[in-house]
């Protein structure tokens, strides 16, 4: 009997180590992008996303949050965008360059 307890234990701690190692692709720097469900049950498509937390984020044509990149809005302002699909405010991008509080790219 105890024999098939040390088995099972040993099983269940395999498992829990594959969990992690999936876990591991939501590091820094791993881009991943995701999809916006809205509640009249369409993912949000070409348009700006807001969250409880301030953060801004926006959905492309495809329907995925754009991630790791620049966006220019129908104005003409540019902001980036990093790999959680989070939008930078009053930062410096991973290129150097330097967005303002409202996101957009501070051109000297």
């Amino acid at each position: 009997m105890k024999k098939y307890r040390l088995i099972s234990l040993v099983m269940l701690f395999m498992c829990m180590f594959c969990v992690v190692s999936f876990a591991s692709t939501d590091l820094p720097g791993y881009e991943r992008s995701w999809q916006t469900l809205k509640e009249d049950g369409t993912f949000a498509r070409s348009e700006w996303v807001h969250f409880e937390g301030g953060e801004w984020s926006y959905i492309g044509d495809d329907s995925y949050a754009l991630v790791s990149t620049w966006f220019q809005d129908v104005d003409g302002n540019w902001y980036y965008f990093d790999p959680w699909g989070v939008m930078l405010a009053d930062a410096t991008t991973p290129d150097g360059y330097y967005v303002g509080a409202n996101g957009a790219w501070v051109q000297d």
